[in-house]
């Protein structure tokens, strides 16, 4: 499982699948990945390797911190196609017309 944004939420989870033995992969945008218990590791080799990713990121569209269409043409499609993408983030960090298009393609699963 992979957690993409490590605030209140994507952290809370975080505990509750550690205490289920599940192994989760971790991504926080904005801050320094550390090397310790957790693995912190890029967002594309996230998308490469994940058959789970849930999204916990704040919507921002400014030149510093950009998560509009965090998920666009170019990530939509390093998607393998079983995985599962989990959004419970605002709509537009996904890029909804590529993300349609892929699934009538049938390029990623329903």
């Amino acid at each position: 499982m992979v957690i993409i944004g490590l605030g209140n939420i994507g952290s809370l989870l975080n505990k509750r699948l550690k205490i289920l033995k599940i192994k989760t992969l971790l991504c926080d945008l904005f801050k320094k990945c550390k090397k310790n218990k957790d693995k912190f590791v890029s967002l594309k080799t996230i998308i490469d390797k994940s058959n789970i990713i849930s999204l916990y990121v704040t919507l921002l569209n400014n030149s510093k911190n950009k998560t509009l269409h965090l998920f666009n043409k170019n990530r939509i499609n390093l998607l393998k196609k079983n995985t599962i993408l989990i959004n419970t983030s605002r709509g537009e960090i996904i890029n909804n017309k590529y993300l349609l298009k892929f699934l009538k393609e049938k390029k990623i699963s329903t």
